[in-house]
């Protein structure tokens, strides 16, 4: 039995499929527990500074570890700046779409690519140069402008609905001049505006700013190409349940639609700065520690949330300029011990005891004790080449013991490879998950030296790199905005719910 729809194939599978698809999955994910509490587990957090120690287990055999069944983040898109597709639209099956917002495009992208190219400017300059000071008067001058067109343009949309100008009928919004769009092409926030409208034409507010502020603060046409919301998606993927089909929001005698690519955006947008623990510092430049986040305290996030929580969380995945947010629900983490055969044999001669010592080929009590009497004079011995200073240690006599020694505690060590498997946001605005979310793999390569108990004493990654830049994990995201957060104040959670449904709370 096959279906097939506008973003979804599926069929029905035989048992032998079944079993076949069954041997491909990489990661068992049980079901948790009947007490499992999502945000609870997601609010946990933990020490990385903490001492990590290695149990047996994990040192002999590695280990995998998974989000619980039911709590893997969605595969989504990351609505680049560069594009404002949020706010003009963004293509279905390859065909564009019509919206009101697309009538001050043409003006406002002078002001906006303006803005970009000072904006950088500015962040290549020192404060003090010459022309700085003119270089920021510019800039402002140039977002006061593009405010005056955004107040004018979506306040007299307002007035042309407010004044009868423009009328909804059949599934559009038709304006006197003779132009019109259809209610269910326009882009996610001009859609979320035009209901907020609906639902209240008296409020005091104007909906329609819910574009304006989204041209304002997140669209950057002249821009990094990187630039996105993969912040916000990726939040929403932990803290939402996918949209898998489209809502139909009910307004008066008016239906419209919000496709699954309109609840993603939104989604995305209003979980823009949730609540979150945070773990390691972003890597701006060459002055920063490129090995932080440290392969310990990775080691440490993925065992807790993934392992003993069951709970996805999120990596920057390269420790670069360039920010990378990617949500990791599962993680194959193989383990090889690389410790010198015989190392834990050897007589540490900065801290053995006269009995320990005097057991050394040649060594025996009275140059036990000159040993001992040489440490205590002169410090620890930084090299086992430095015992041949102590009185009565002959070349001979090294060659004796150089193969038993050592001038430190005994160590044992790991090479670690590490392959996490990732949610991606490169699908389409519309991709709606079958089965394992749409992802991709990447393994990072490290070193843990222990103690002889497990205990982690330093680690060092592979690559320079090519490895995790810093974690966050989010838990909670305010129902109603607050002040100083960079969500869109006009997508507040809790009023987005409303519009769309709380069923896409994930509890």
């Amino acid at each position: 039995v096959e279906t097939l729809a506008e973003n979804v194939e599926s069929h029905l599978l035989s048992a032998e499929e079944v079993s076949a698809k069954s041997a491909e999955m990489r990661f068992y994910l049980p079901e948790p527990p009947e007490d499992f509490d999502y945000r609870a587990a997601l609010r946990s957090s933990i020490d990385i500074d903490e001492a990590l120690s290695l149990d047996e287990e994990t040192m002999a055999e590695g280990m995998e570890v998974a989000a619980y069944e039911g709590y893997r983040p969605w595969a989504g898109y990351w609505w680049p700046t560069k594009k404002g597709e949020l706010i003009f639209g963004y293509n279905i099956d390859g065909q564009s779409r019509a919206t009101f917002s697309e009538r001050v495009r043409e003006e406002i992208d002078v002001f906006k690519l303006k803005m970009d190219e000072l904006s950088e400017v500015v962040r290549d300059m020192e404060g003090d140069e010459e022309d700085y000071d003119e270089k920021i008067e510019e800039y402002r001058t140039n977002q006061k402008d593009l405010v005056t067109a955004l107040k004018k343009f979506y306040d007299t949309l307002r007035q042309d609905f407010d004044g009868g100008r423009i009328t909804i009928k059949n599934g559009e919004m038709k304006h006197v001049d003779g132009w019109s769009y259809a209610l269910n092409d326009l882009s996610p926030m001009d859609k979320y505006g035009l209901v907020l409208y609906l639902q209240d034409s008296d409020s005091s507010w104007n909906p329609f700013y819910t574009s304006a502020w989204e041209i304002l603060n997140s669209y950057n046409p002249g821009g990094e190409g990187w630039w996105g919301h993969c912040n916000g998606w990726a939040a929403a993927a932990i803290l939402t349940n996918e949209p898998t089909e489209s809502v139909m929001v009910e307004v008066g005698d008016s239906e419209i639609e919000f496709q699954t690519g309109d609840i993603k955006g939104l989604l995305s947008e209003a979980h823009y700065s949730t609540a979150s623990h945070f773990y390691g510092e972003r890597y701006n430049d060459e002055d920063d520690d490129v090995s932080d986040l440290s392969p310990a305290a990775f080691h440490k996030l993925v065992s807790f949330y993934l392992g003993e929580m069951g709970v996805p969380m999120v990596f920057d995945t390269t420790a670069t300029e360039q920010v990378w947010n990617f949500p990791v629900w599962g993680a194959s983490v193989d383990i090889s011990e690389v410790t010198p055969e015989g190392a834990e044999a050897l007589i540490n001669i900065n801290t053995a005891d006269l009995e320990t010592l005097a057991t050394l080929p040649d060594i025996g009590d009275a140059r036990g004790r000159a040993i001992i009497e040489h440490r205590e004079a002169n410090g620890p011995f930084q090299a086992i080449e430095e015992i041949k200073k102590v009185h009565g240690i002959s070349v001979g006599v090294f060659s004796s013991v150089e193969s038993l020694i050592s001038v430190t505690p005994f160590r044992r060590t790991f090479e670690v490879d590490a392959t996490v498997t990732f949610t991606t946001d490169g699908v389409s605005a519309t991709w709606v998950d079958t089965g394992d979310p749409k992802g991709f793999d990447k393994t990072y390569g490290y070193t843990l030296v222990t103690d002889a108990d497990g205990l982690v004493l330093e680690g060092t990654w592979d690559d320079e790199k090519s490895h995790p830049d810093f974690a966050w994990i989010p838990y909670d995201n305010a129902m109603m905005g607050s002040s100083g957060n960079s969500e869109n104040p006009f997508v507040e959670y809790g009023t987005l719910l409303d519009v769309i449904g709380d069923s896409f709370q994930r509890e």
